[in-house]
């Protein structure tokens, strides 16, 4: 349990540390949001895909021969960047901590549309 509370944490800070780091280098340096987020998700796919080589090196080789997992990984490939890029463009139209608290409330209308439409 200790280890799941340190890894949520750890990750809330990088989080927020992410989106600092992208605001200054938005507001600097006047790079795109598809930009960083292309060079953000690139680099976490290949040291994802090379810790899990190094590690799941089987588990890995099945998921590449399967079909059906592969375009269920592809979805979500595409959707976690489109996730990103939209949270990267927030920070560019405003601040971090703006679009943090935005994407942080689309869970919240996600929700209560589902409850809406399961009524």
């Amino acid at each position: 349990m200790a280890a799941g509370v340190v890894a949520a944490l750890a990750g809330a800070l990088l989080w927020g540390f992410s989106g600092a780091c992208a605001q200054v280098v938005l507001s600097d340096y006047g790079l795109s949001p598809l930009f960083i987020t292309f060079v953000r998700s690139s680099l976490a796919a290949a040291i994802l895909l090379a810790l899990s080589f190094l590690r799941y090196r089987q588990q890995l080789g099945q998921i590449i021969s399967c079909k059906p997992l592969r375009l269920r990984l592809l979805l979500f490939g595409v959707g976690l960047f489109l996730s990103q890029a939209t949270f990267a463009a927030s920070v560019a139209s405003s601040n971090a901590g703006t679009a943090t608290v935005l994407q942080s409330l689309a869970t919240v209308f996600v929700m209560g549309v589902t409850c809406a439409a399961r009524r």
